[in-house]
Formats: structure tokens, C-alpha cells, sequence
């Protein structure tokens, strides 16, 4: 007696299948703003679906490079990462201004446009790279659990860091920022990347308040720390390789 046939698989709606094809090619549909919305009000149940690996949402590392992009081309409007630095030098010495445009060869309009094109290849790569080796932390936390899981993981604390990055954006982009300042939007990101986990660990992660309150401050401090690193050095690569680029 031969075996029955398998049911067939559902076939997509064209509605899944255009908001797959929106997913593929934006970053962004409405199962990503859902992603978005419960990461922030509902994250355990965000991080119950990854740990699930039940594609419920998003992968977050895709999501975290669309709110990249979206902080890219705001600071695209604004002039760049370029502008940026450029603004911060508004107050400097006329001498050390001087120095620099001798040194490079190029006004210094010049210096921080070739500057800023080289921050908006380096930044993402070199940051997402960095913060990715939080890892090796979440995956000492419970349970033994895929790279994979645990990669989207930290990519959801970070995404959820970077939703309220791109609030705080015009703070950076007005040219008021002060290390006062720096500090403050610093110390917010912390509390931030710490209250995702907080809320979101589930069991298999850690037990009880005090062990997701532990665990929560050490990666987010992990996870800030390497997102200074990668950002800091995605500025001095740029620098020196627009100090460095044929005039």
C-alpha cells in the first residue's frame, strides 16, 4: 500500500506576497512596524517569537539596517556626517583650521564632505560589527540557544535603542551638542538598550527580577561599550583615509 500524498503547502495571499516583496526591498511593511510597535511596548513577547524562531517578526538585524538608513538619510538632509563634524569645528582656532587644510590639501568644506562620505560606508558595517560580538555575553545568560537566536537578540535590544536614537537625532544635528549633552544621550541609550532586556527577558533567559535586572545592566553596557568602539573607530578610519585621499 503506497504512502498518501503530503497536503499541499498554502499558497501565499498576493497581499503576504507583496509585503514580502515591501520587506525585501524597503527593509520596512507592516509586519516591521508591528516588529517596531511591539518592541517597545510588548518586547517579551518579541523575544519569546526569536527565541521561538517563529518568523512572527522581523529578523531584527534587518530591521536595525533600516533605522540605519533612515538615520543616514536624515543626516543626509542635514549635510552628512560631514556637516556634523564640520559644525563641531565652528569654534576652533583659525591656526588649527589653517593646519588642517594644509595638511589635506583641501578646504576644509572640502576635508569634511570627503569625510562624511567615507563615515556613511564605515559607520554601519563597523558598528553592526562590533555590537555583534555582545554575543558572546547573551549567550552565557540561560539557556543554550542558536547564534542565530541570540544574534537577533541583541539586535532587538539595539533596535529598540536606535528607534529612540533617530528621536534624539536632532539634538546631534542642530550643532548644540556639549559633553554635557553627550553624556545625557549617552546615559539614555544605556537605560534603554537595559529596559529591553529587562522587559523582554523571558525564563529561558533569567530568573526573576534580580537576575534580569543584573544581566540587563551588563549587556547593555557591553553592547554600549561596543557601539562606542565601532563608532569610534569607523571616525578615525575616516579621517585618516580622507587625510589621506589624493587631493
Amino acid at each position: 500500500m503506497s504512502d498518501a500524498a503530503p497536503p499541499p503547502s498554502p499558497t501565499p495571499s498576493p497581499s503576504s506576497e507583496r509585503g514580502e516583496l515591501a520587506e525585501e526591498v524597503f527593509g520596512f511593511n507592516l509586519r516591521s512596524v508591528r516588529s517596531l510597535i511591539d518592541l517597545l511596548i510588548a518586547p517579551r513577547k518579541v523575544f519569546a517569537s526569536i527565541i521561538a524562531r517563529d518568523r512572527a517578526y522581523t529578523p531584527m538585524v534587518r530591521l536595525w539596517l533600516a533605522l540605519l538608513g533612515v538615520q543616514i538619510a536624515i543626516s543626509v538632509i542635514w549635510g552628512g556626517y560631514g556637516a556634523i563634524a564640520a559644525q563641531s569645528l565652528q569654534n576652533a582656532d583659525p591656526e588649527v583650521i589653517a593646519q588642517l587644510e594644509s595638511a589635506t590639501g583641501r578646504t576644509r568644506e572640502q576635508f569634511f564632505s570627503l569625510y562624511g562620505s567615507i563615515m556613511s560606508v564605515l559607520h554601519g558595517p563597523l558598528v553592526g560589527g562590533f555590537t555583534a560580538l555582545s554575543v558572546l555575553v547573551l549567550a552565557r545568560f540561560g539557556e543554550k540557544r542558536s547564534f542565530g537566536t541570540n544574534l537577533n537578540l541583541v539586535f532587538a535590544i539595539l533596535t529598540a535603542g536606535s528607534i529612540f536614537g533617530l528621536a534624539l537625532m536632532p539634538v546631534a544635528l542642530a550643532g548644540t551638542q556639549t559633553a554635557l549633552m553627550s553624556f545625557i544621550v549617552t546615559a539614555i541609550l544605556t537605560l534603554i538598550y537595559a529596559l529591553t532586556f529587562i522587559r523582554g527577558a523571558t525564563p529561558s533567559l533569567a530568573a526573576g527580577m534580580a537576575g534580569r535586572i543584573v544581566k540587563g545592566v551588563v549587556l547593555s553596557i557591553t553592547i554600549l561599550l561596543l557601539v562606542l568602539i565601532g563608532g569610534f573607530l569607523a571616525n578615525i578610519l575616516s579621517l585618516v583615509i580622507a587625510s589621506a585621499w589624493p587631493a
